[in-house]
């Protein structure tokens, strides 16, 4: 039966085909598997829980998966990865160049430009101005996201809402809990605001 796995969704693990080894047909892990389970708010109403997957890019390394943003390791090259998510039909992609700012790198699409996919997806890592947020809706798609530069610039939000509608301007907000509360973190979480 399936089994919920915390930052994965829900799959048959590997090790759930007995004595520890995978089936022959069992998906690579880690598992790439959209389900439409009902919200428990809106159980009663029928409405059903939006699938947005976030896949986070290195350059040179591909997908990434890390635990509180250390610690990267390298889950999958990009476009196959983005490829099983439109077959598993995920309403929406979410893809990020999480070191980008970091490192003082700009936007690039040079890996999402060349695909030809239906999901709706949003773009972000190293968008600092509107002239990057611009490029990246043009190469991508409809939206992009900010995090590094709205914490530095927050009139950015209202300039991009005006330019592009604000349905198009996503923020991400990394935050960690301290013993006094929430620190507002950018630059990949490294840096405290």
């Amino acid at each position: 039966s399936p089994t919920w796995r915390p930052g994965w969704g829900w799959d048959e693990a590997p090790e759930a085909a007995g004595e520890g080894q995978a089936r022959p047909d069992a998906p690579a892990w880690p598992p790439v598997h959209v389900h439409r389970l009902p919200a428990r708010a809106g159980a009663m109403t029928g409405l059903c829980v939006r699938v947005i997957a976030r896949l986070d890019v290195k350059p040179l390394l591909g997908v990434v998966k890390g635990r509180c943003l250390e610690g990267l390791r390298t889950v999958g090259p990009l476009r196959e990865l983005i490829q099983r998510y439109e077959q598993q039909e995920a309403d929406e992609l979410l893809v990020l160049d999480v070191t980008a700012s970091l490192y003082g790198r700009r936007f690039h699409a040079r890996d999402l430009a060349a695909l030809t996919i239906m999901t709706p997806m949003t773009a972000g890592g190293g968008i600092r101005d509107a002239q990057d947020f611009s490029r990246a809706i043009r190469e991508c798609g409809e939206k992009a996201c900010l995090n590094t530069a709205v914490v530095h610039e927050p009139g950015l939000i209202t300039l991009l809402a005006k330019r592009f509608g604000s349905q198009a301007v996503v923020i991400e907000i990394q935050t960690r809990r301290t013993e006094t509360g929430w620190m507002l973190l950018t630059l990949a979480g490294r840096q405290p605001v």
